[in-house]
């Protein structure tokens, strides 16, 4: 069961307080400080007015308003604190104003009653609040009351939320004993798994000794059918060998038969070049023997026509001479 005394009533008085730690709690012992006003109207306390400590305000605001399936980091914890510090306070002031005496005397028999269980120490907290937060006795009789309120609620729901040290030895010895099961489960399937997996590398060890028994055999069958073929290629490339020797060979012979043919060829048609030119220059030297035979001819009569031609004209004259003279 979660019991907080001081810090609470740190929490409320900690601008006018410090704390001292005795045998029976923490309490708030005054420090020096202006006496309270001396008017009507109360102070205002330092909770109402949100200057609460935000450390141990969880001890007391609902926890109903926070989500229970995600926990609270540090910026979370402050955001929802503040929040339900203002819900508190906008809840606690109508309450102490609003009160009637019946319900304050109600509340401080039941402040008085020995058989309730208080966490803290509540007449201590209502003198604190009387004498340094300016409240008169049934406004801090109030404020107790509803502080408390919210502290058994909160430990109602903290022993709803957690376990208790037989519940959680419970748990663990049952968590243990089921490990214990599950780790004598693994164990065994280990084992299993492990018998297993030697009957499986046996087999594969005689899989792979019957695999290169085979493997040897084919290769030494492969090689001896590549060196049988090596040899049948190597007879077929010589029998193609010779055979194209033979080839070459009569294409040679073929080759000279034909050149010494060409030789012949070639030197008679040289001498029958030779004796085309010998003919043909001697037929052109009769041609021009016989041009020239003509041409001299020709010009021989046209010298006799000229000559017979001015014979006749000079006997014409002659005779044309004698006639004048006659």
């Amino acid at each position: 069961m979660i019991i907080a005394r001081s810090p609470l009533q740190a929490a409320w008085m900690r601008p006018h307080l410090r704390l001292v730690s005795t045998r029976r709690s923490l309490h708030a012992e005054p420090t020096p400080s202006p006496p309270p006003p001396s008017s009507a109207l109360p102070t205002p306390s330092p909770l109402l007015n949100g200057d609460i400590n935000k450390i141990h305000l969880d001890m007391f605001f609902d926890r109903s308003l926070v989500p229970r399936t995600t926990p609270l980091s540090s910026m979370s914890f402050t955001r929802n604190t503040t929040t339900a510090a203002t819900a508190i306070n906008n809840e606690l002031v109508p309450a102490v104003q609003q009160e009637s005496p019946h319900q304050q005397d109600s509340h401080t028999e039941m402040i008085d009653t020995p058989s309730t269980s208080h966490h803290f120490d509540t007449y201590e907290q209502v003198t604190q609040l009387e004498a340094w937060g300016g409240f008169s006795r049934r406004q801090a009789k109030a404020l107790m009351e509803t502080l408390q309120h919210f502290i058994r609620l909160s430990v109602a729901q903290q022993q709803e939320t957690l376990l208790t040290s037989s519940q959680l030895e419970n748990e663990t010895y049952l968590i243990s004993a089921a490990v214990a099961e599950f780790r004598r489960e693994v164990q065994l399937l280990r084992r299993n798994d492990s018998v297993l997996l030697q009957s499986e590398l046996t087999a594969l060890a005689r899989e792979v000794d019957t695999l290169e028994q085979r493997l040897s055999e084919d290769l030494g069958s492969m090689r001896d059918e590549i060196e049988l073929s090596m040899n049948d290629y190597r007879s077929d490339v010589r029998e193609e060998q010779k055979v194209a020797e033979h080839h070459i060979q009569g294409i040679n012979n073929r080759l000279t038969v034909m050149l010494g043919d060409t030789a012949t060829e070639l030197e008679s048609l040289k001498m029958n070049v030779i004796w085309r030119g010998l003919l043909g220059g001697v037929l052109a030297a009769l041609g021009i023997s016989v041009v020239g035979y003509v041409l001299s001819a020709i010009r021989l009569r046209s010298l006799d026509r000229q000559s017979r031609e001015k014979r006749k004209t000079q006997e014409n004259d002659l005779s044309f001479a004698d006639m004048e003279i006659s």
